[in-house]
């Protein structure tokens, strides 16, 4: 699952999501912080809605990859700092041409439940958001690195969570899981409603839940994926046709990053 960036408040998501998917909270970022887009206002439905090239027209596909099977983890513990850092995509493992646009390790950037600080006219939608949010509770911990496309609209923001254990790592994937049903009407956040739907994605990790959010007239599609009491979450968003490959490609190469650093 943030009120100005894709990555920042749906997602994790942050929702994350922010997004979103969906990530929203609080606290100071490491490295600098570049002024806001309005083309980014709303992405936070998830603390933690991240970006490719482009998720607007089709679904990842549900086909599972042989050598990628390893989907259980033992890591349940808690994530270290030093651990969500590691876990974190970086240049290398995107295509050539990405480049690093902005980071926040410290830690505390955004930490919050996927849906924290949204509304709903429904009543059956706010108490599906307020009870959730309290069943989840404060992450521990919450860092990410935004890569941009060389020469493209392309981004992707790669946002890791630690929680306190699996099982509330579990209850946030939940949340985002359950969102579009609970929610048919949409969320406002900060001003800008926020709509969610399913999104068909690959599995990877202990679980995985894809969230394409609609907000300000964009449309983002967000996957959360958890190992053990941990979460990665990917926002892509960009005009065009969907790079199924490269969004398939990141989100195993991001569990296999955070099921490593975990260990």
């Amino acid at each position: 699952m943030r009120n100005t960036r894709n990555s920042g408040w749906i997602a994790g998501a942050s929702i994350g999501l922010a997004v979103m998917v969906v990530v929203t909270g609080c606290g100071g970022g490491h490295g600098k912080k570049p002024a806001r887009k309005s083309t980014q206002t709303s992405r936070s439905a998830h603390a933690g809605v991240h970006k490719s090239r482009g998720l607007h027209n089709s679904p990842t596909s549900h086909r599972s990859h042989k050598s990628r099977t390893r989907h259980t983890s033992s890591a349940s513990a808690p994530l270290s700092l030093s651990e969500a850092r590691g876990a974190l995509l970086d240049v290398g493992d995107m295509p050539v041409g990405w480049t690093k646009n902005e980071e926040h390790l410290d830690g505390r950037y955004h930490v919050q439940q996927n849906l924290f600080g949204m509304t709903a006219k429904s009543t059956s939608c706010q108490s599906f958001i307020d009870r959730t949010n309290r069943a989840i509770g404060t992450p521990r911990l919450a860092v990410e690195r935004t890569l941009k496309e060389g020469g493209g609209a392309g981004e992707v923001t790669a946002r890791v969570v630690g929680y306190r254990s699996a099982k509330y790592a579990r209850r946030a994937m939940s949340q985002l899981r359950n969102v579009p049903g609970a929610c048919p009407g949409g969320v406002v956040k900060d001003g800008v409603k926020v709509a969610f739907a399913p999104w068909r994605t690959e599995r990877a990790g202990n679980e995985t839940v894809g969230t394409r959010m609609g907000l300000g007239g964009m449309s983002f599609g967000d996957v959360l994926v958890r190992v053990g009491a941990a979460t990665v979450e990917l926002n892509f968003s960009k005009s065009g046709k969907a790079d199924t490959a490269l969004v398939s490609q990141l989100t195993h190469k991001a569990a296999d990053r955070l099921r490593s650093a975990a260990r």
